[in-house]
């Protein structure tokens, strides 16, 4: 977790995915990490996967996208 606030993640172009059963935190997380990132200058856009999905399906949604 002290990596991930780090930031680092973000300028190398990676994605997160918090993946989890209701209740775990994944929520409290991105925020936290979405908070943190704010205040070291980045923009942040969250984005809520709702409903099942399969997770071949997001792994290709977020090869397709372009992180540069």
């Amino acid at each position: 977790i002290r990596d991930l606030s780090t930031g680092r993640w973000i300028g190398h172009g990676q994605a997160l995915l918090l993946l989890g059963p209701p209740g775990v935190g994944k929520t409290h997380l991105a925020v936290a990490l979405g908070r943190e990132a704010v205040d070291r200058g980045y923009t942040v856009q969250p984005q809520v996967w709702a409903g099942q999905f399969r997770l071949d399906m997001v792994v290709e949604a977020l090869r397709m996208r372009d992180w540069r």
